[in-house]
C-alpha cells in the first residue's frame, strides 16, 4: 500500500485513491513547504496550501521530523511517584535553516507571502491615494443638495413647472335699498310740515342692484315718464312702496379712477345724509364712498353701499 504526498494511504500506486494526486515512485522523502510544512508536490513551483515560491529556496527542507512516541505504561510508572515531572519532548532545532525573506502584502487580518487574488476588493493603503472623484473637477456637488453632478460650468436647476392659473376673483359696487324704519323715526323727530302725516309703510321690501357704468343717477322717476327724461334715471326709487321725501334726482354715484365710488348731492329738495348723521352733505361736493356706507335719503329710504367679490 502506497502513500501520496498528502498522507493519504492509497492501494494504488500511481495515482491516489483519495485526492487523486500521483505518487512518487522515488524513495527520497517529499520536500515540506518552510511557511506551512506541507508536502511540496512533486516539482510544482508554489506551495499549494499557502503558495509560497520554492523558486526562492536554495536549499530543500527534508520531511517534517516526527516527536517519539511515549512508551506504553510498565507495571512501573514513575509518574506516580509524588513530585515526579516528565521530560519535556526534545525537537530538532530548525533555526540553523536559512529561509529567504518573501514580499508581503498589506490585507488587513492577514499577511499572505503572495498578492491576493483579486486586489481590487482589498482597500488601497498608500497614505497618498485618494478617490479620484475627490480631486477630479468633474466631480462637485450641485449646491442644491441634489447629489454630485459631471462636468464643468454653473449649475443650472430648471425652474419647477407652473402650476394652475390662480383664480383672481373681481369685485362689483352694488347697492342694497331698504325700508329703514330707525331712520323713519329720526326725520319725524325732527319735525316739519308733513311729518305728522307721514307713515312708515306697512309691508317693507329690500332689494339690490349692482352699479355698473362711470356716472349713476339715482332718484324716483315722475309719473307717466319714461326712461328718457330731463335727466335720465338708471336706478329708480319710486317704489312701492313710494317715499314722498325723495327728490327726482336726488344723488348721482361717479366712479373714480381708482375704481373706488363717489357721492354726490345736485341739490336734492330734503337732502342726503350718510351713516346715521344729523347735517346733510354739501350740495354738488363729492364725498367718497366705502364697502359698508349707509346713504339716507326721502322719508325712509337707505341705501347700503357695498364691495361684492364676482364668481
Amino acid at each position: 500500500m502506497a502513500i501520496c504526498p498528502r498522507g493519504h494511504e492509497s492501494i494504488d500506486v500511481t495515482f491516489c485513491d483519495v485526492c487523486g494526486r500521483p505518487i512518487a515512485q522515488e524513495s527520497s522523502p517529499a520536500e515540506l513547504c518552510p511557511m506551512c510544512r506541507t508536502s511540496r508536490n512533486g516539482n510544482a513551483r508554489f506551495c499549494e496550501a499557502c503558495r509560497f515560491d520554492f523558486a526562492t529556496v536554495s536549499t530543500p527542507i527534508g520531511p517534517a521530523y516526527a516527536a517519539p512516541q511515549p512508551e506504553p505504561p510498565s507495571a512501573y510508572n514513575p509518574g506516580d511517584q509524588p513530585g515526579y515531572a516528565y521530560p519535556e519532548p526534545v525537537y530538532p532545532d530548525q533555526s540553523s535553516r536559512s529561509v529567504p525573506s518573501q514580499t508581503t502584502y498589506d490585507v488587513p487580518g492577514t499577511a499572505y507571502p503572495y498578492p491576493p487574488a483579486d486586489p481590487q476588493t482589498y482597500a488601497p493603503t498608500d497614505p497618498g491615494y485618494t478617490d479620484p472623484s475627490y480631486n477630479d473637477p468633474s466631480y462637485r456637488d450641485d449646491g442644491f443638495n441634489h447629489g454630485t453632478v459631471i462636468g464643468p460650468g454653473p449649475v443650472v436647476v430648471p425652474p419647477p413647472p407652473p402650476g394652475p392659473p390662480q383664480h383672481q376673483p373681481q369685485y362689483v359696487w352694488t347697492l342694497q335699498v331698504t325700508a329703514d324704519e330707525g331712520y323713519f323715526n329720526r326725520v319725524v323727530a325732527q319735525g316739519g310740515p308733513d311729518a305728522h302725516a307721514m307713515r312708515f309703510p306697512p309691508y317693507p321690501v329690500a332689494w339690490e342692484v349692482a352699479l355698473h357704468g362711470d356716472v349713476i343717477r339715482v332718484g324716483r322717476r315722475r309719473s307717466g315718464e319714461g326712461a328718457s327724461g330731463r335727466h335720465e334715471i338708471d336706478i329708480d326709487l319710486s317704489g312701492p312702496p313710494s317715499d314722498p321725501g325723495i327728490s327726482h334726482l336726488h344723488i348721482v354715484l361717479m366712479r373714480g379712477p381708482d375704481g373706488g365710488l363717489q357721492l354726490v348731492d345736485p341739490g336734492s329738495t330734503n337732502g342726503t345724509t350718510i351713516n346715521d348723521g344729523e347735517e346733510a352733505i354739501e350740495i354738488n361736493v363729492p364725498v367718497p364712498l366705502r364697502d359698508g356706507d349707509r346713504v339716507h335719503v326721502g322719508a325712509w329710504t337707505t341705501l347700503e353701499v357695498r364691495l361684492t367679490a364676482v364668481q
